[in-house]
C-alpha cells in the first residue's frame, strides 16, 4: 500500500482530545472526514488513526481521533507527520498528488532547467520550488505555465516563457 503525506499534528487543542493539524491537502473534506483513516509511520509500519471529528479553524484543521480523548494520551502523537492511503479517485481529470511532483525534472525551451525539490503554498496559488544550479525558482502550478507532465519518464514541461525561470 502506498500513502501520501497529509500533514502534521501541530499541538493539542483545548482538553477535549483534538489535535491541531497543519495540511497542504487538497482533499481535506475527504482525508478528515469521520471514519476516515489516517496514518503515523512507526519506524517501519504505520499505525492507523480513525477520525472521530473534523473541524476548520483558521489555517488548521482540528481533529479528534478515537480512542484518544485526553491531552495526555494525544502528547506521544504531537509533532508526527500524518499519511493517509494514496488513493488515485481523489485526483480528476489528469491531476496529480504533489508528492508524485517532487522529484521531476523541469523542463523549458527543452532544456532540463532543474529539479523540483517541493511544493509550497500562498495565498495566491501553490507553487513548485524549483532547484536550478544556482538557485531556487518558483513555478505557480497553474495551467497557465505548465505544459504538460510526463508520468514516465518523470518530467514537468513548463511554458516557454521569457522570465518565468
Amino acid at each position: 500500500m502506498e500513502y501520501n503525506l497529509v500533514g502534521k499534528i501541530i499541538k493539542p487543542h483545548a482538553l477535549k482530545g483534538e489535535v491541531k493539524i497543519k495540511t497542504d491537502s487538497s482533499f481535506i473534506e475527504e482525508r478528515f472526514k469521520e471514519g476516515a483513516l489516517l496514518y503515523i509511520k512507526n519506524k517501519e509500519s504505520f499505525m492507523p488513526l480513525e477520525v472521530k471529528s473534523h473541524r476548520n479553524m483558521k489555517d488548521y484543521e482540528l481533529v479528534s481521533f478515537k480512542g484518544y480523548d485526553t491531552v495526555e494520551s494525544l502528547t506521544p502523537l504531537i509533532g508526527s507527520l500524518l499519511y493517509g492511503e494514496k488513493d488515485e479517485s481523489l485526483i480528476k481529470n489528469g491531476g496529480h498528488f504533489y508528492s508524485d511532483l517532487i522529484g521531476m525534472h523541469v523542463f523549458q525551451y527543452n532544456v532540463c532547467v532543474g529539479v523540483v525539490k517541493d511544493i509550497v503554498s500562498y495565498p495566491q496559488s501553490d507553487y513548485l520550488l524549483v532547484q536550478e544550479k544556482e538557485a531556487e525558482k518558483l513555478v505557480p502550478i497553474l495551467n497557465e505555465f505548465i505544459d504538460s507532465i510526463d508520468d514516465k519518464e518523470k518530467i514537468i514541461y513548463i511554458v516557454d516563457m521569457e522570465g518565468l525561470l
